[in-house]
Protein backbone atom coordinates (compact mmCIF):
# COMPACT_ATOMS: atom_id res chain seq x y z
CA UNK A 1 0.00 0.00 0.00
CA UNK A 2 2.56 2.33 0.93
CA UNK A 3 4.79 2.53 -2.38
CA UNK A 4 1.47 2.36 -4.56
CA UNK A 5 0.18 5.60 -2.60
CA UNK A 6 3.97 7.52 -3.31
CA UNK A 7 3.06 6.32 -7.06
CA UNK A 8 -0.24 7.68 -6.83
CA UNK A 9 0.51 10.66 -5.18
CA UNK A 10 3.62 11.83 -7.63
CA UNK A 11 0.82 11.11 -10.36
CA UNK A 12 -1.19 13.56 -8.91
CA UNK A 13 1.27 16.24 -8.06
CA UNK A 14 2.47 15.94 -10.90
CA UNK A 15 -1.03 16.65 -12.90
CA UNK A 16 -1.70 19.13 -10.74
CA UNK A 17 1.55 21.19 -11.55
CA UNK A 18 -0.19 20.60 -14.99
CA UNK A 19 3.27 18.91 -16.50
CA UNK A 20 2.68 17.31 -19.83
CA UNK A 21 4.40 14.72 -22.50
CA UNK A 22 7.97 13.92 -21.09
CA UNK A 23 8.08 16.16 -18.27
CA UNK A 24 5.16 14.29 -16.30
CA UNK A 25 7.22 11.16 -16.24
CA UNK A 26 10.24 12.92 -14.96
CA UNK A 27 8.36 15.41 -12.47
CA UNK A 28 7.11 11.92 -10.92
CA UNK A 29 10.75 10.17 -10.94
CA UNK A 30 11.90 13.41 -9.41
CA UNK A 31 8.63 13.21 -6.60
CA UNK A 32 9.42 10.10 -6.10
CA UNK A 33 13.48 9.58 -5.51
CA UNK A 34 12.62 13.39 -3.24
CA UNK A 35 8.63 12.82 -1.70
CA UNK A 36 7.87 15.90 -0.11
CA UNK A 37 7.33 15.39 3.74
CA UNK A 38 3.42 16.20 3.74
CA UNK A 39 3.29 13.47 0.59
CA UNK A 40 5.36 11.08 2.49
CA UNK A 41 3.13 11.24 5.54
CA UNK A 42 -0.06 10.60 3.75
CA UNK A 43 2.18 7.11 1.96
CA UNK A 44 2.86 6.41 5.53
CA UNK A 45 -0.55 7.00 6.57
CA UNK A 46 -2.08 5.23 3.52
CA UNK A 47 0.30 1.58 4.72
CA UNK A 48 -0.51 1.69 7.70
CA UNK A 49 -4.35 1.77 7.06
CA UNK A 50 -4.10 -0.96 4.20
CA UNK A 51 -2.11 -3.27 6.58
CA UNK A 52 -4.59 -2.20 9.22
CA UNK A 53 -1.85 -1.07 11.54
CA UNK A 54 -2.92 2.40 11.97
CA UNK A 55 -2.65 3.18 15.38
CA UNK A 56 -6.14 3.54 16.94
CA UNK A 57 -7.75 6.90 18.81
CA UNK A 58 -10.07 7.99 21.24
CA UNK A 59 -12.16 5.28 23.09
CA UNK A 60 -10.62 3.06 21.72
CA UNK A 61 -6.98 3.69 22.33
CA UNK A 62 -7.84 4.18 25.48
CA UNK A 63 -9.35 0.55 26.14
CA UNK A 64 -5.94 -0.78 24.34
CA UNK A 65 -3.91 0.59 26.53
CA UNK A 66 -6.00 -0.92 29.60
CA UNK A 67 -5.39 -4.01 28.29
CA UNK A 68 -2.13 -3.54 28.34
CA UNK A 69 -1.19 -5.65 31.70
CA UNK A 70 1.12 -8.14 30.69
CA UNK A 71 -0.73 -10.71 32.01
CA UNK A 72 -3.59 -9.73 30.10
CA UNK A 73 -1.72 -8.93 26.66
CA UNK A 74 -0.43 -13.01 26.92
CA UNK A 75 -3.15 -14.45 27.46
CA UNK A 76 -6.11 -13.17 26.75
CA UNK A 77 -5.99 -11.02 24.15
CA UNK A 78 -2.48 -11.07 22.49
CA UNK A 79 -3.35 -8.22 19.69
CA UNK A 80 -6.01 -5.84 19.42
CA UNK A 81 -5.77 -3.11 16.90
CA UNK A 82 -5.67 -5.19 13.78
CA UNK A 83 -9.36 -6.82 15.05
CA UNK A 84 -10.29 -2.94 15.49
CA UNK A 85 -9.40 -1.83 12.29
CA UNK A 86 -10.56 -4.58 10.07
CA UNK A 87 -14.61 -3.92 11.81
CA UNK A 88 -13.61 0.10 11.12
CA UNK A 89 -12.99 -1.40 7.55
CA UNK A 90 -15.76 -3.52 7.48
CA UNK A 91 -17.95 -0.35 8.54
CA UNK A 92 -16.52 1.89 6.07
CA UNK A 93 -18.16 0.56 3.14
CA UNK A 94 -21.66 -0.26 4.55
CA UNK A 95 -23.17 3.03 3.07
CA UNK A 96 -25.08 4.93 5.47
CA UNK A 97 -23.87 3.23 8.97
CA UNK A 98 -19.81 4.40 7.83
CA UNK A 99 -21.04 7.90 9.05
CA UNK A 100 -20.61 6.72 12.25
CA UNK A 101 -17.20 7.09 11.49
CA UNK A 102 -15.16 10.40 12.16
CA UNK A 103 -12.13 9.57 9.69
CA UNK A 104 -15.07 8.52 7.20
CA UNK A 105 -17.18 11.88 7.65
CA UNK A 106 -13.63 13.89 7.67
CA UNK A 107 -12.74 12.04 4.19
CA UNK A 108 -16.01 13.15 2.70
CA UNK A 109 -15.31 16.67 3.87
CA UNK A 110 -11.65 17.61 2.96
CA UNK A 111 -12.91 16.52 -0.53
CA UNK A 112 -10.92 16.16 -3.31
CA UNK A 113 -8.82 12.52 -3.70
CA UNK A 114 -9.99 12.04 0.35
CA UNK A 115 -13.57 12.21 -1.03
CA UNK A 116 -13.48 10.43 -3.85
CA UNK A 117 -11.76 7.23 -1.98
CA UNK A 118 -14.32 7.35 0.45
CA UNK A 119 -16.99 7.30 -1.88
CA UNK A 120 -15.54 4.37 -3.63
CA UNK A 121 -15.09 2.74 -0.72
CA UNK A 122 -18.81 2.99 0.10
CA UNK A 123 -19.75 1.92 -3.67
CA UNK A 124 -17.67 -1.14 -3.43
CA UNK A 125 -19.18 -2.06 -0.30
CA UNK A 126 -22.46 -1.44 -1.55
CA UNK A 127 -21.73 -3.43 -4.02
CA UNK A 128 -20.22 -6.27 -2.46
CA UNK A 129 -23.55 -6.14 0.10
CA UNK A 130 -25.95 -6.15 -2.63
CA UNK A 131 -24.08 -9.22 -4.83
CA UNK A 132 -23.79 -11.50 -1.44
CA UNK A 133 -27.42 -10.51 -0.72
CA UNK A 134 -28.49 -11.98 -3.54
CA UNK A 135 -26.38 -14.84 -3.62
CA UNK A 136 -28.05 -15.68 -0.31
CA UNK A 137 -31.30 -15.10 -1.43
CA UNK A 138 -30.62 -17.61 -4.32
CA UNK A 139 -29.38 -20.00 -1.48
CA UNK A 140 -25.53 -19.49 -2.85
CA UNK A 141 -24.36 -17.75 0.54
CA UNK A 142 -24.86 -18.76 3.99
CA UNK A 143 -24.52 -16.97 6.74
CA UNK A 144 -24.61 -17.80 10.43
CA UNK A 145 -27.51 -19.99 10.15
CA UNK A 146 -29.71 -20.51 13.09
CA UNK A 147 -28.83 -19.41 16.64
CA UNK A 148 -30.76 -22.38 18.01
CA UNK A 149 -28.37 -25.12 18.29
CA UNK A 150 -30.66 -28.29 17.81
CA UNK A 151 -31.53 -26.42 14.72
CA UNK A 152 -28.01 -25.17 13.61
CA UNK A 153 -26.78 -28.79 13.83
CA UNK A 154 -29.85 -30.70 12.24
CA UNK A 155 -29.22 -27.81 8.80
CA UNK A 156 -25.17 -29.09 9.36
CA UNK A 157 -26.82 -33.00 8.56
CA UNK A 158 -27.81 -32.34 5.21
CA UNK A 159 -24.52 -30.96 4.41
CA UNK A 160 -25.51 -26.85 4.86
CA UNK A 161 -22.51 -25.27 6.54
CA UNK A 162 -22.32 -21.54 8.01
CA UNK A 163 -20.87 -18.54 6.44
CA UNK A 164 -19.96 -20.27 2.92
CA UNK A 165 -20.57 -20.46 -0.82
CA UNK A 166 -22.23 -23.31 -2.69
CA UNK A 167 -20.09 -24.72 -4.97
CA UNK A 168 -22.76 -26.63 -7.21
CA UNK A 169 -19.89 -28.47 -9.32
CA UNK A 170 -19.08 -30.14 -6.22
CA UNK A 171 -22.24 -29.95 -4.33
CA UNK A 172 -20.04 -28.78 -1.29
CA UNK A 173 -20.38 -25.93 0.69
CA UNK A 174 -17.13 -23.53 1.09
CA UNK A 175 -15.99 -21.27 3.78
CA UNK A 176 -15.22 -18.06 3.43
CA UNK A 177 -14.68 -17.45 7.33
CA UNK A 178 -11.58 -15.78 8.07
CA UNK A 179 -11.32 -13.74 4.63
CA UNK A 180 -11.32 -10.58 6.40
CA UNK A 181 -12.31 -7.40 5.14
CA UNK A 182 -14.71 -9.68 2.24
CA UNK A 183 -16.44 -11.87 4.76
CA UNK A 184 -17.66 -9.45 7.48
CA UNK A 185 -19.64 -8.11 4.44
CA UNK A 186 -20.14 -11.26 3.12
CA UNK A 187 -21.69 -12.81 6.11
CA UNK A 188 -23.39 -9.69 7.17
CA UNK A 189 -25.86 -9.76 3.66
CA UNK A 190 -26.30 -13.72 4.18
CA UNK A 191 -27.66 -12.85 7.56
CA UNK A 192 -30.02 -9.69 6.74
CA UNK A 193 -30.93 -12.15 3.97
CA UNK A 194 -31.92 -14.80 6.63
CA UNK A 195 -34.16 -12.42 9.03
Amino acid sequence: GYNMQRNALALRQATIERQTGEAVSSRIAELLDKMPEPLERQAQVFGRVQTFSKDLEGRMRSLQAGLAHPLVKLTVLPFFRTPVRLAEYALEMVPGPNMVLKPYREDILAGGARREMALAKATVGAAILSTFGTLAYMGDVTGNGPRNFRQRENLKLTGWRPLSIYDPVGDRYISFAGLEPLSSHAAMAANLVAI
